[in-house]
């Protein structure tokens, strides 16, 4: 099973040197229309196929005046590496990347572990038959009328933190707007391109969490540019299944959390969890326990394996920023190294 990101927009600042102008590596057509919070919005083309939007000038004073939103247009999600892409932006705008504002990431497959197909899936959550986990809003969508086939159901609202959605992705695009780019991909993948393909994405419009090791306390922001690394995507796919897409038998007699987990979708299990990021001032156990393990990590494992545990050190100050736990951390990084 792969993943794909299908949705990806991100903010920046503008610097003093930062000129929104034609330049080597693309070309930026200003549009007629603004948004309810830019007054200036750009497309950017590469040889001629949009790459980017762009929007500048913030029309209300809450946001920084310097603040920039680009979204990356879907076919260079499946096409080129999106860290690249970004930093190459950045670079060629003079512009200072500050954090992921979206990130949709998804998987297509024709039909679930379990032997469902899409519409099968639809009619046991409709009639009960299976419930999920989690409790919440589900919209379900019909071809006509409500006793006709299903072909998208949405978990959550659409301006819910993290929503997700189950469709078919064929369906959609013959309707709506063919994607050679993800045709592509599939024949990549081997999936049969004339049957029906089920696509299970999952839209984070609040990126202010963080995936943490339950076992040693790494952690990965989601806002971060880093999170978009191949291992990382996978990782917060599989972070999100299992914490979402859960699926029980119903039965009446047994609480849910004790009844049949269905197995849906080839994931892997994992130690992380995902949490929300607060900037609030605040400290409690729990956060100086996680910083704790990943100083004792990194200063037990660096003489073996010095290359590959920077990471944990990171992670131990980045957790320790979030937090304010600054003066802990540089206290208990000694006290561990003196300790050794």
């Amino acid at each position: 099973m792969q993943i794909s990101i299908d949705w990806l927009s991100f903010n920046a600042l503008a610097t003093p040197l930062t000129k929104i102008a034609d330049c080597e590596l693309f070309k930026v057509v200003k549009q007629s229309y603004n948004t309810p919070q830019f007054r200036s919005v750009f497309i950017a083309y590469i040889n001629g196929e949009e790459t980017f939007t762009l929007c500048s000038e913030p029309s209300t004073p809450i946001l920084n005046p310097n603040l920039i939103q680009i979204k990356l247009h879907n076919k260079v999600l499946y096409t080129l590496d999106s860290i690249n892409v970004i930093n190459n932006i950045c670079e060629s705008l003079n512009i200072v990347f500050q954090n992921i504002s979206r990130l949709d990431i998804c998987t297509d497959i024709t039909t679930f572990l379990n032997g469902y197909s899409l519409d099968k899936f639809i009619f046991a959550v409709r009639t009960k038959n299976i419930i999920k986990k989690q409790r919440g809003e589900c919209t379900i969508t019909f071809d006509t009328a409500y006793d006709s086939k299903a072909h998208y159901i949405r978990f959550g609202k659409k301006s819910s933190d993290i929503c997700f959605y189950c469709y078919d992705k064929r369906k959609e695009m013959t309707e709506k707007k063919l994607k050679p780019w993800i045709i592509d991909k599939w024949k990549l993948q081997n999936i049969d391109t004339e049957a029906e393909i089920i696509r299970v994405e999952f839209s984070i419009k609040n990126t202010k969490k963080l995936l943490i090791d339950k076992g040693n306390g790494e952690i990965f922001p989601l806002h971060e540019i880093s999170i978009l690394e191949h291992d990382n995507i996978r990782l917060l796919f599989d972070v999100l299944a299992s914490k979402y897409f859960d699926f029980r038998f119903f039965d009446t007699k047994g609480r849910i959390d004790r009844l049949g987990k269905i197995n849906l979708l080839d994931t892997n299990k994992t130690d992380f969890t995902l949490t929300d990021c607060t900037t609030e001032l605040e400290s409690n156990k729990m956060q100086k326990y996680q910083i704790s393990q990943l100083l004792k990590h990194y200063h037990y494992l660096r003489t073996y394996k010095a290359t590959t545990v920077e990471s944990l050190k990171r992670s131990a100050y980045t957790l320790a920023e979030v937090y304010a736990l600054q003066d802990y951390t540089t206290q208990k990084d000694k006290d561990i190294e003196k300790a050794l």
